[in-house]
């Protein structure tokens, strides 16, 4: 049983009022991985720096860290904590605690691990998918 930082990858799709649907991502992500036997033992946190949104337009971006969405001022980072992993390693469902505002929620996660890179200096990779309002 090992702890692997690594550096988790968050995008973001969101649509505000009825224009379509944006895209955007944190560039200031950090996370701990341990992958355990049984797998089910395993754990993870992530933690978002909300300031380091980037979906591409300023104003957007601007708009997003005021007090109309994520008041980075107030809320400066959400994190998600896992509290159980069930399936394999490759295919998995990971249930955790999001936390934004400091309001949390419970969410599930689809997801797999596809292991440790190897070059010197590089973090895991860890791959999810998932929905949530």
């Amino acid at each position: 049983m090992k702890s692997t930082p690594f550096t988790p990858s968050v995008v973001l799709w969101f649509l505000i009022l009825s224009f379509p649907w944006s895209k955007g991502r944190f560039d200031d992500v950090k996370g701990d991985f341990t992958l355990s036997e049984p797998f089910s033992a395993s754990k993870a946190k992530v933690t978002v720096q909300i300031e380091s949104i980037d979906t591409g337009v300023k104003q957007r971006d601007d708009d997003l860290r005021s007090k109309n969405f994520f008041e980075v001022s107030k809320y400066p980072t959400m994190t998600f904590v896992a509290k159980s992993f069930t399936g394999t390693p490759h295919s998995c469902k990971v249930v955790g605690d999001l936390t934004i505002k400091d309001v949390t929620k419970e969410v599930p996660f689809d997801g797999k691990y596809t292991g440790v890179v190897t070059i010197p200096g590089e973090p895991a990779r860890c791959d999810s998918t998932n929905g949530c309002n």
